[in-house]
């Protein structure tokens, strides 16, 4: 009995050493798989978020409220609930909340931190008639979802997982009645108390549009005015582009520090180019600055990761308008501007390797508000929204390399039909 009991309690203390060994958070200044904010899924929403997850053996997609699942063996979505007598995305209003797919997300975010999936929901306050939000824990076989925490005093605009915590921007009020956007964050351990990072105090009529992390560093990227203009006619008067803020702040989750990246957008004080998307690739930033006057050729920047040691990466022509980047190439687009808007060219992607010499060109289908994600090694995912209908589409890259100006194939995964009168009412 005692040696049994000695080996029991020397299987417990292994098991803490084990849990504790889990536990622990690496800072390296890289991709840490498994804890990290999957970036490579930034842009897969309508709204630039995350609501897609990768894990060894599938992807988790949130699809018009449901989360599905793809197997990576048969690349087939179901609905993540293992309830034998559901009827998923076809039951009614009245019983959709009794599928465990089914999860009434506030803004289609869903991020993966250590194999549970969060979702961020909206509760009705009747004794306070305003909203606040909720973050919610779910199992990766969609039978356990735990509410982690409640944030009533703020209003998030942009949120994420990273590294252990929730990071959140928040549009706010200072004693003075003045707008503010903050960067606030929540521990996963201890999610009660909201620890506020840093304060932008001087952007008027703002609105925090990015939100991302990579290795060390969380990055947020706010437009707005550097002067409280309430009048388009006094706007126009006084001419927007001196006024206008074109910011990306850089914090450091080490240090606590936080700097403005991208110094030459500025000229005089006054916005001349603006930087709208970055690129993580080779653990520096790729990014491109737009000339709000002059238009023609741009140029790819390349930087650390703090947005220092600036040089010239890549010339790009004028008819080429987005990039992107997987571990193993940089991918140039031009969907939005010059393919479709102004129908000047098929819709097309160049591939670049890591010495920035090209290796292929392609034809893409395209909507004229698409972003590529990243993806996985072997995808990319588009998701496609219609009138009535969502659908989710992936790009196998395997043939990248060998198609030298053909169309690359696309697969449709899944689709959802929304019934224009099944709106889920309040209660």
């Amino acid at each position: 009995r005692r040696k049994t009991f000695f080996f029991i309690c020397i299987l417990s203390i292994c098991s803490v050493l084990t849990a504790c060994k889990e536990e622990k958070i690496s800072y390296e200044n890289t991709y840490v798989e498994g804890q990290d904010f999957q970036y490579r899924y930034f842009g897969n929403t309508y709204e630039n978020g995350i609501s897609m997850a990768e894990t060894e053996d599938g992807y988790y997609k949130l699809l018009d409220n449901y989360i599905y699942y793809i197997e990576k063996e048969t690349m087939n979505a179901v609905p993540l609930c293992g309830k034998t007598d559901c009827l998923h995305e076809k039951e009614t209003t009245a019983h959709k909340k009794d599928c465990n797919a089914y999860i009434e997300s506030e803004d289609g975010y869903m991020n993966l931190y250590k194999d549970q999936l969060y979702v961020r929901t909206t509760v009705y306050d009747q004794e306070e008639q305003t909203n606040y939000s909720e973050f919610y824990a779910i199992s990766l076989d969609g039978s356990q979802r735990n509410k982690v925490c409640q944030v009533k005093e703020d209003n998030i605009q942009l949120w994420m997982i990273h590294r252990g915590k929730i990071y959140y921007a928040v549009d706010e009020k200072d004693e003075n009645n003045k707008q503010q956007i903050a960067l606030k964050a929540l521990d996963l351990k201890k999610p009660n108390q909201s620890e506020p990072l840093f304060v932008l105090d001087d952007v008027f009529s703002g609105t925090a549009q990015e939100l991302m992390a990579y290795g060390n560093y969380v990055y947020l990227y706010v437009d707005g005015f550097n002067e409280d203009i309430s009048d388009l006619d006094e706007m126009k008067e006084k001419k927007w582009a001196e006024k206008y803020e074109n910011r990306w702040t850089c914090y450091d989750i080490n240090t606590g520090k936080n700097m403005e990246l991208f110094e030459k957008q500025k000229k005089d004080g006054t916005i001349q180019q603006i930087v709208q998307r970055i690129v993580f690739w080779q653990d520096s930033l790729f990014y491109t600055y737009y000339d709000l006057e002059q238009s023609g050729t741009k140029k790819v920047y390349k930087s650390k990761l703090d947005g220092t040691q600036e040089q010239e990466w890549l010339q790009l022509e004028d008819t080429m308008d987005c990039f992107t980047a997987d571990s193993n190439y940089f991918y140039v687009y031009n969907t939005w501007r010059n393919a479709v808007a102004d129908k000047k060219e098929k819709p097309a992607m160049w591939v670049y390797d890591k010495n920035g010499k090209q290796v292929d060109q392609f034809e893409i289908n395209a909507s004229p508000y698409l972003h590529f994600a990243p993806g996985s090694e072997k995808y990319f995912w588009v998701t496609n929204a219609e009138e009535t209908q969502d659908s989710l589409v992936y790009i196998d890259k395997k043939d990248i390399g060998s198609l030298q100006g053909k169309k690359i194939d696309a697969t449709l995964c899944y689709s959802i039909k929304r019934q224009e009168e099944d709106t889920i009412e309040e209660d």
